[in-house]
């Protein structure tokens, strides 16, 4: 069986598929890749012991043939190295042909995909699925202890990832009652499919969930985590609590995130940048970093903005500004008793610092937080 195949199409899925890979592991199954063909659909699939990605593309077949494992670092070479836009494909006996180049079968096999129940619940997603998982990566730490905040939480509510220091809730419309945490999917980031809808499937296996998460023509299938994910809304204000905001738009916006990147770090102190407006120059938001860098970029504040000084970290403006046209600087002062859901809080009262933007929010917490 003889196929020609789009290279251009191949090799772009390359990247997502070699993160699942480990080029070091001494079974041979584990550095390889499996291919299917049937239906006349390729379906090229990697794993690891924790999670798989499978990525599927369209080829005209006369038969089928079954799952075959060839090793992944050959198979990425001889795509690379094809100098032609399209790439032949040849299935003969057992062996594998690329641009008539061999593939060695693999010995071994990975476990069957699982077959997904008619008791599963599916979710549908939005367009713009991977740009939320792309705002929420700065925020995983995946050497906390605590693996529900090494994920994300996915709800009614829309996606949610937090961190010892902040929170960023992005609001979906998801039309599900499911509660579910899942490991972060970095596989995901890296088959670059922004702008594709897609499907968000869930189902029962003894006592644990399972779930498949489908953007085009990638499936990234795990297993759900276990613990359950901190009542997050009990941290968070109400949107009419807001007691002070300022916003600027578009080349503002430009300026303002040059201005962050082009500020040397400083961990000493937490790389801060101090947010404020000069009664002299009442339509201007200056900025003073840490180590003295000034900025000032017109912006437009609530009539009770005054004297009001802000303390911000570097990152966490340059992460609301990536993708935004829109923000604005919340300041709140909560009484709320923690102990009972948050084991590591040292105080009950505390100071919360909301960033709120067109798509998100996201809250920053001060040192005595813990979540």
């Amino acid at each position: 069986m003889e196929l020609t195949l789009n290279k251009t199409e191949l090799a772009g899925a390359l990247p997502a598929l070699g993160k699942m890979v480990s080029r070091t592991a001494p079974v041979e199954a584990n550095r390889a890749v499996e291919i299917t063909g049937f239906a006349n659909m390729l379906h090229f699939r990697t794993r690891n012991i924790f999670e798989e990605i499978e990525f599927t593309m369209s080829a005209e077949m006369d038969e089928d043939f079954p799952a075959t494992l060839v090793n992944f670092e050959q198979f990425r070479l001889a795509v690379r190295n094809c100098k032609n836009k399209t790439l032949k494909f040849e299935y003969d006996s057992g062996e594998i042909f690329f641009d008539d180049i061999m593939m060695a079968p693999v010995r071994g096999h990975f476990s069957p995909k699982e077959r997904i129940p008619d008791q599963a619940t599916f979710t549908e997603l939005p367009a713009d699925t991977l740009s939320a998982l792309s705002l929420l990566a700065p925020l995983i730490d995946r050497t906390n202890s605590r693996r529900a905040l090494s994920g994300i939480n996915i709800s009614g509510d829309g996606f949610t990832a937090a961190n010892d220091k902040e929170l960023l809730n992005i609001p979906f419309q998801l039309g599900t009652t499911e509660n579910i945490t899942i490991p972060f999917p970095f596989t995901l980031l890296a088959t670059k499919a922004f702008g594709v809808s897609g499907r968000f499937t869930t189902w029962k296996k003894d006592e644990d969930t399972h779930f498949a998460l489908t953007l085009g023509n990638w499936t990234w299938r795990a297993e759900a985590v276990r613990e359950n994910y901190p009542d997050w809304k009990r941290v968070v204000p109400e949107r009419t609590a807001a007691t002070h905001y300022v916003s600027f738009r578009d080349d503002s916006a430009e300026r303002l995130m040059r201005y962050l990147k082009s500020i040397p770090d400083d961990r000493e102190h937490n790389n801060a940048v101090k947010l404020c407006r000069f009664p002299e120059v009442p339509d201007n938001l200056n900025l003073e970093s840490s180590n003295g860098m000034l900025f000032s970029v017109l912006a437009e504040f609530d009539p009770n903005w005054g004297d009001l000084n802000v303390t911000v970290r570097k990152e966490l403006l340059i992460h609301l500004l990536t993708g935004r046209i829109l923000f604005r600087i919340v300041i709140l002062l909560l009484r709320i008793l923690l102990r009972k859901l948050f084991p590591f809080v040292v105080r009950e009262r505390f100071f919360l610092r909301g960033l709120q933007c067109w798509h998100g929010m996201r809250y920053v917490l001060n040192n005595n937080f813990r979540i």
